[in-house]
């Protein structure tokens, strides 16, 4: 009873000294890896053998799953709890597949037709189906024109059409699904390399586009988060092809007004980074092109100011973030974080990808590694499911190359 009485104390001084007690961690998740069986039909392939890797250990080198392995690609999961997985390249070219997994059968079914393309955008409209747009035809992303497709998803029938919007070419954009079920494009670059300040904005009842007014800065490769209040926040990028113009600028659509506002800039410039919005309406932005300090922040939409946040612990750049079903953050594979000695020799071209998974809890304000993938990856997509797991699918690792393996984080 003294022993007792002395560690509830001990507690108590050591509660004293904070300002608030952080909650209890939640579990911590683990994976599932999905191994390929022998193909059921032409148009399927059955995928029953499961295997469970725990923060514990890890298991032999994963499964090839895909009908195509893919990096660069995107996925978005559909009203019937499928996901579409579209795009991205394998060695040399753009990849003209896209299919459909279905996570409750393990079938993974090919669909024909739509137009191969690199870093297109995916979005899910309101009637269920997805929107495609633009990205690039070849792997050499900086390097190639962008494309203006312009095509839509049918869920029901499993194929493509084309819309009858001409759209510019557009490449590096955000593709955004505003709380009144229209689609704001934003940014990205044409030909030339050439970033873009213009704003569209697609109407999938009409099947149409308006143009909306343009940025204050041409970006590409930049973010963009609906708000809680239905804004949209738009965040770093490029205002060239050019590494050393990522700029840190912010800006802020209203919808109701149609109007653009600067906010406060990041409190560094960054590109290709990840941002996701928390439970209690801030904004969670993380790693980019650049690797030096701080590696994340927060978004203040209330006094529209940022904040320096915890830093993941492995991650850099290439990785995914997802928000799971229980708000905390999910952070998997991507680019290591590197030490002085990698960014001055060539091992900086060379630098072997990440099975890191790690998670964020807002809560307590601390990032935990609680398992590692069973391939490491980066440049791949990670789709909240359902049942609140979270799928994993494609990318690319330099001692594996272009991957087709899937695999399922488990809460």
């Amino acid at each position: 009873m003294k022993g007792v009485v002395a560690a509830a104390f001990v507690v108590g001084v050591l509660g004293c000294a904070r300002k608030k007690e952080a909650p209890p961690p939640l579990p911590a998740p683990h994976v599932e890896s999905i191994r390929k069986a022998t193909p059921a039909d032409p148009d399927a392939w059955r995928m029953p053998c499961r295997e469970t890797v725990t923060a514990s250990g890890r298991s032999t080198a994963g499964p090839d799953c895909l009908r195509t392995a893919r990096v660069g690609h995107s996925a978005v999961r559909l009203d019937d709890g499928r996901v579409l997985i579209v795009g991205g390249h394998d060695i040399q070219r753009a990849n003209l597949t896209a299919e459909v997994y279905d996570p409750g059968t393990k079938i993974v079914t090919a669909v024909a037709g739509g137009t191969p393309a690199l870093g297109s955008t995916t979005t899910l409209l309101t009637g269920g189906d997805v929107l495609v747009v633009g990205g690039t035809t070849c792997s050499d992303y900086y390097k190639c024109p962008a494309v203006s497709t312009f095509e839509i998803f049918e869920t029901r029938r499993l194929q493509f059409r084309s819309s009858q919007v001409h759209a510019a070419p557009r490449a590096g954009h955000t593709a955004s699904a505003m709380r009144d079920g229209s689609v704001l494009l934003a940014g990205g670059w044409r030909d030339g390399n050439v970033p873009a300040t213009a704003v569209e904005i697609y109407d999938s009842t009409a099947d149409r586009t308006r143009a909306a007014p343009r940025m204050q800065v041409p970006r590409w490769g930049h973010s963009a988060t609906v708000l809680r209040d239905g804004s949209l926040l738009v965040a770093g990028g490029m205002v060239s092809q050019w590494l050393k113009d990522t700029v840190n600028s912010a800006e802020i659509f209203d919808p109701v007004r149609g109007t653009w506002t600067l906010t406060s800039p990041m409190r560094m410039p960054r590109s290709g980074h990840r941002a996701v919005l928390l439970r209690d309406g801030r904004v969670l932005v993380v790693g980019g092109t650049d690797d030096r300090n701080p590696m994340a922040e927060v978004f203040d939409p209330v006094r529209r100011s940022w904040a320096a946040a915890p830093e993941p612990k492995a991650i850099s750049s290439g990785f995914t973030l997802t928000e799971m079903s229980d708000g905390r953050i999910l952070a998997s594979g991507g680019t290591p974080r590197m030490s002085a000695q990698m960014k001055s020799t060539s091992a900086i071209f060379h630098t072997p990808a990440s099975a890191a998974i790690e998670v964020y809890d807002a809560r307590r304000e601390e990032w935990s590694v609680v398992a590692r993938l069973v391939d490491p990856r980066e440049d791949h997509t990670a789709t909240l499911l359902r049942d609140g797991r979270v799928l994993i699918a494609g990318g690319y690792c330099y001692e594996l190359g272009i991957l087709s393996a899937i695999e399922v984080i488990v809460p």
